[in-house]
C-alpha cells in the first residue's frame, strides 16, 4: 500500500489496483471497470477506516456501493448492469431509457426538470449520465476528514450546455456517516429551473435496523451564473 505523506491526490496520481493509505486506517483505491460494450469506467473506493463508499466517475460521480463495518448497506446489484453513459439512450422506450445501466446506490436525478417523460424530458434527467472531468477529480484530507470532489458538465437535453455541477463527498475518520454536497451552476444568461435530487437504494436489512438518509435542501434563487440549489445526503449508522 502506498503511504506517501501527502494531503491531496489527483486522479492522475492514482495507479489502478494500488491502495493509497489515508489517516485513521482509511485508504483510497482506483479501479477500472469495463461494461459489456467494452467501454472503460473509473471507480474510486474511499474508506475512512469504518465506512467505505465507491464513486463511478463516468456516471456523474454516483455512489456505487456503501459498506459499514463488515456489512454492505446498499442494495445488491451486479456490476454487469453498469453501463458507460455513451451506451445509454435516454429517449429509448418512450424516453424511459434511464434504467439502462442503472446500478448505483445513490444516483443523481436532474438537475433538469424530470419526471413523466415527453419529447424532451426524461424520468431521471441527465445527472447520472454525465462523466466528471478527470482533471477536476481530487481527494484531500486533514486531521479530521476526507474530501472527494470533482466537476461534472451536465449532458443536458440540448446541444448547448445549460448546467454543470461541483460535487463534494465528505466523511470523518471512523464515522458511520458521509455528506454529499452537489452545487449546480447555471451556464446560460437566463434563469433556469432546477429539479435536483437522488435515487437512493439502501439495503432492506440496514433500513429495518434503524439506518436512514437525510435530504436537507437550502432554498436559493435561480440567478445567472450563481448557485441555484444545493442538496445534501447523509448516510447514518445502524444505531438510531
Amino acid at each position: 500500500m502506498n503511504n506517501e505523506q501527502s494531503s491531496e491526490l489527483t486522479l492522475g496520481q492514482l495507479e489502478p489496483g494500488i491502495p493509497h493509505a489515508l489517516p485513521g486506517g482509511g485508504y483510497v483505491v482506483l479501479e477500472v471497470l469495463t461494461d459489456r460494450f467494452g467501454s472503460r469506467m473509473h471507480q474510486l473506493s474511499v474508506s475512512n477506516g469504518r465506512l467505505i463508499y465507491t464513486v463511478i466517475l463516468e456516471r456523474g460521480m454516483d455512489i456505487g456501493e456503501l459498506r459499514l463495518d463488515t456489512g454492505k448497506i446498499s442494495w445488491e446489484r451486479d456490476t454487469r448492469y453498469l453501463l458507460h453513459p455513451e451506451h445509454v439512450d435516454l429517449t429509448d422506450n418512450e424516453h424511459s431509457g434511464w434504467d439502462s445501466g442503472f446500478y448505483a446506490a445513490v444516483a443523481a436525478i436532474g438537475p433538469e426538470i424530470f419526471g413523466t417523460p415527453d419529447e424532451v424530458r426524461t424520468v431521471h434527467g441527465t445527472g447520472s449520465y454525465s462523466p466528471a472531468l478527470p482533471e477536476s477529480v481530487r481527494l484531500s484530507w486533514d486531521e479530521r476528514q476526507i474530501t472527494l470532489e470533482g466537476n461534472v458538465p451536465l449532458r443536458g437535453y440540448e446541444a448547448v450546455p445549460v448546467y454543470d455541477k461541483m460535487i463534494r463527498i465528505i466523511t470523518c475518520y471512523g464515522a458511520a456517516t458521509l455528506l454529499r454536497e452537489d452545487t449546480v451552476r447555471n451556464l446560460t444568461d437566463i434563469a433556469q429551473p432546477v429539479d435536483d435530487g437522488y435515487h437512493i437504494q439502501l439495503a432492506g436489512a440496514y433500513m429495518s435496523e434503524g439506518g436512514s438518509y437525510i435530504l436537507p435542501v437550502r432554498r436559493a434563487k435561480c440567478c445567472f451564473a450563481t448557485l441555484l440549489r444545493r442538496r445534501r445526503i447523509r448516510v447514518l449508522s445502524t444505531t438510531p
